[in-house]
């Protein structure tokens, strides 16, 4: 019998293997969905895709479209409670605002401020909206509990939220959204002054947000409710170490 050399041999069992595998290969990707994605290296992979939201594909029964959710920016201090809406809220040239007699100066400084940064050109106080136009509202007293026509209590429940509950001092909400009439509205509800003006900060950053160079001509849609952990805030200073000796 006719003895291979030892190099050959190696040579033909490694070409036999090598037929194997390509064999294998075939066979395996043959059996699988041929409508299956291809990833750029044209292997096949196989991808998973979660069922819409209920609203995902149809308006919200109200005759408004479906938007998707929107991007709120980091804010600092960060609230205790953050729910993004839907879709944006433009400011336009022009807004409304409409404000109770315990609102602070500063605060519709404030807020007169960051809707000129926004590019609004005319602030009408007092008065009613126009087609289309942006109304926010400001108010610096907690409703009382059996009362849920209060201002504040409308304006967010047009918005679909509910009438405001009782916060801590100093807190507040911000709603901005659009109305189910499409109708931009924001409000800036605090249980006081200081909860109202707390609000309009948290408007300034939504409009510039935090590291950002460009303020934003609309704001996100969002409902936002915050209040202070604790009455009473400041800063301690300490020292750490050890006191040196004369």
């Amino acid at each position: 019998m006719r003895q291979w050399p030892a190099s050959i041999g190696l040579l033909f069992g490694a070409a036999l293997a090598l037929v194997g595998l390509l064999l294998a290969s075939v066979l395996t990707h043959g059996s699988g969905d041929p409508d299956a994605p291809k990833s750029p290296t044209g292997s096949t992979r196989s991808f998973t895709s979660a069922s819409p939201a209920p609203d995902d594909n149809k308006g919200d029964g109200d005759g408004r479209a479906a938007q998707l959710p929107s991007r709120v920016p980091a804010l600092w201090p960060t609230p205790r409670e953050v729910r993004p809406g839907r879709g944006t809220v433009p400011f336009g040239r022009t807004v409304a605002l409409r404000s109770d007699a315990g609102t602070d100066p500063a605060t519709l400084e404030a807020v007169a401020r960051t809707l000129r940064e926004a590019g609004v050109h005319q602030v009408r106080y007092g008065d009613r909206p126009q087609r289309d136009e942006l109304l926010l509202t400001i108010v610096s007293k907690a409703p009382d509990a059996s009362n849920t026509s209060d201002e504040a209590s409308t304006a967010l429940q047009t918005l679909g939220f509910e009438p405001l509950r009782k916060l801590p001092p100093d807190g507040y909400v911000l709603a901005a959204d659009n109305d189910r009439k499409g109708r931009p509205r924001v409000v800036l509800a605090g249980t006081d002054p200081a909860g109202a003006f707390h609000a309009a900060q948290t408007l300034a950053q939504l409009v510039r947000p935090v590291g950002s160079t460009a303020p934003r001509a609309e704001l996100p849609a969002v409902h936002i409710r915050d209040w202070p952990a604790t009455s009473v805030r400041g800063i301690v200073e300490g020292f750490y170490g050890t006191v040196p000796k004369d």
